[in-house]
């Protein structure tokens, strides 16, 4: 794992991941909003869909519709809460997409293919899609995007790694991916990816800030 970059010489190409990497995520959002509708531990299963875990983590894979996903949230609360509440509390965790952030994909790729690898579902990915300032949709900002809920598949699984640099040709020991999350780092390690992590004190403007 890297802990800086100095040139991108040793790159063929880039791949980020989305949320607490470009977009802010506020899980505690959400988790006060479905409280005020009166499901008050959805932080335990939100937390669950991040292991890959339950329903939540079968929505991430795209293995559950949204409706499925809605009605199980239905489910859990003592009385009628419609669609669009539902749908309101779920988004509330996605925060906004820094447009210096999106300035310095713009720079990256003049340099490189950059790309957007994101555990994601598709309630979120039709929130978050239209964030990047600029774009009608964030595959028009990257040389190439990938979901997991499109997948099937999600980080941390070695395997999504190696379907995404074989879709992009590259040999995965010439590709930088960037995760906030250490068992993806691992994942992207394993299957033989250069790697940085992304923490609040090290986050991608001050990692590129040279670019």
């Amino acid at each position: 794992m890297l802990k800086k970059i100095n040139t991108l010489d040793n790159f063929d190409a880039i791949i980020f991941d989305l949320g607490g990497v470009l977009i802010d995520i506020d899980i505690h959002a959400t988790a006060a909003a479905f409280a005020r509708l009166g499901l008050r531990d959805i932080d335990r299963h939100v937390t669950s869909s991040h292991a890959g875990g339950g329903l939540f983590g079968s929505f991430e894979r795209g293995l559950v519709s949204p409706d499925e996903f809605v009605g199980y949230i239905q489910s859990l609360i003592d009385k009628p809460v419609g669609r669009d509440e539902i749908v309101e509390a779920w988004n509330k965790m996605l925060g906004h997409f820094d447009r210096r952030k999106v300035a310095l994909i713009e720079r990256l790729r003049k340099r490189l293919p950059v790309y957007l690898l994101s555990n994601t579902n598709e309630l979120h990915k039709r929130c978050f899609d239209t964030m990047a300032e600029g774009y009608g949709s964030l595959a028009q900002l990257f040389n190439g995007v990938w979901y997991s809920h499109e997948l099937h598949m999600s980080k941390p699984d070695p395997d999504i790694f190696r379907k995404v640099t074989g879709e992009i040709g590259l040999d995965a020991r010439r590709v930088l991916f960037l995760d906030d999350s250490p068992a993806n780092i691992n994942g992207a390690e394993t299957a033989g990816l250069q790697t940085m992590l992304v923490t609040p004190e090290h986050g991608i403007l001050s990692v590129f800030g040279n670019f």
